[in-house]
């Protein structure tokens, strides 16, 4: 363990951390906590740079990498990488960089740890002459995710000129003092912060936010609709079958990528039978990424993307099944509770 890594460890033990929560509360107490800040420990950053970095991307990638513009501020999105039969390697957020406020001279991914390396390793395989470098972080930097209505005012205090554009949207990117702050859909915010600023600015962002534990930010993203690709999914499913055409992780207007004719074929001719629902479940033990999902006497109805969870003390989770299985009849194994439906905050497209 390194002493950056230490230092960290302890400063947040100092603000409370102890074990998955803070101060001694439940996940479900946190759960509850309306404005808040947490430590994204189970992320990893990824620099990707070189003159053909952007190209690259574009041609690996399943979402529009060249849409991404610094100059206006729009400069992340959500994106995943796909094996040839159209199954996701990787889902992630991308974030464009730029020295000049214009173009983009670099990019950052953002995604789950225990993926990074295997996608890092493939995506390697795939440079060839092309001037392109990746570099995990993992040390150097922070990231944290803050949410609630008051997220917005706590960032106030970290930018010289006052706090991020009120009219910041979705995706939306703004860089002060050696941070890189995203927005994302459902009042969350994502922040990548060196390693020098991280303490200054976590006390910053607490003295308006309450620090919980990681649940909490997964919670939202559940809430959000918006899906995460553990190691027990890779290669496992469609980006349709997640829902990534609904919260613009997927282009089907750019130009080809591994896996691209399988995605294309879903769309246009109408192939998808499995997509990713909400549910609750009765439940307080957390079912792991990948765990399958049965419905009577179907051992195959669908699977689990992410579960965190709920102020009730119910799991909550994203889930991938088959258009016509009940959602109260799914089960899955060590995981004893009824199922049950949770509204998206965005429409599926219509089952016949």
């Amino acid at each position: 363990m390194t002493n950056e890594t230490t230092s960290w460890s302890d400063f947040l033990q100092l603000q409370g951390a102890s074990g998955e929560t803070f101060n001694g509360k439940t996940l479900a107490d946190e759960a509850g906590v309306t404005d808040w800040v947490t430590d994204l420990s189970d992320r990893v950053v990824v620099n990707v740079t070189g003159a053909d970095a952007g190209d690259f991307l574009q041609a690996q990638f399943c979402n529009d990498v060249a849409a991404l513009d610094p100059a206006t501020g729009h400069a992340a999105q959500l994106n995943g990488y796909c094996n040839p039969k159209g199954r996701l390697l990787a889902l992630f957020h991308l974030v464009a960089q730029s020295e000049n406020g214009s173009e983009a001279t670099g990019y950052r991914m953002i995604l789950p740890a225990g993926i990074a390396e295997a996608f890092v390793k493939r995506l390697r395989m795939f440079v060839l002459r092309a001037q392109v470098e990746f570099t995990v972080l993992d040390q150097g930097c922070h990231i944290l995710g803050i949410g609630g209505a008051q997220a917005f005012t706590a960032l106030e205090g970290l930018f010289p000129a006052g706090h991020p554009s009120s009219e910041a949207t979705d995706y939306s990117v703004e860089e002060t003092r050696g941070m890189t702050v995203i927005k994302l859909p459902a009042d969350r915010w994502m922040l990548v912060v060196d390693e020098d600023a991280a303490i200054d600015v976590w006390t910053a962002l607490s003295a308006h936010l309450q620090c919980v534990g990681l649940n909490r930010w997964n919670l939202a993203g559940i809430g959000a609709g918006e899906p995460v690709l553990h190691a027990g999914n890779v290669e496992q499913i469609i980006p349709q079958m997640l829902n990534l055409q609904a919260v613009d992780g997927l282009s089907f207007k750019k130009g080809c990528y591994p896996g691209q004719e399988i995605v294309a074929r879903m769309q246009y001719l109408g192939k998808l039978k499995r997509r990713m629902h909400r549910v609750a479940i009765d439940s307080a033990v957390l079912p792991d990424a990948g765990v399958k999902l049965t419905a009577g006497d179907d051992a195959d109805a669908g699977v689990v993307v992410t579960a965190a969870t709920g102020a009730d003390n119910k799991t909550h989770a994203l889930v991938v099944i088959k258009d016509k299985v009940d959602i109260a009849q799914l089960s899955a194994e060590h995981v004893t509770g009824d199922f049950s439906s949770l509204d998206l905050p965005y429409a599926l497209e219509t089952v016949e």
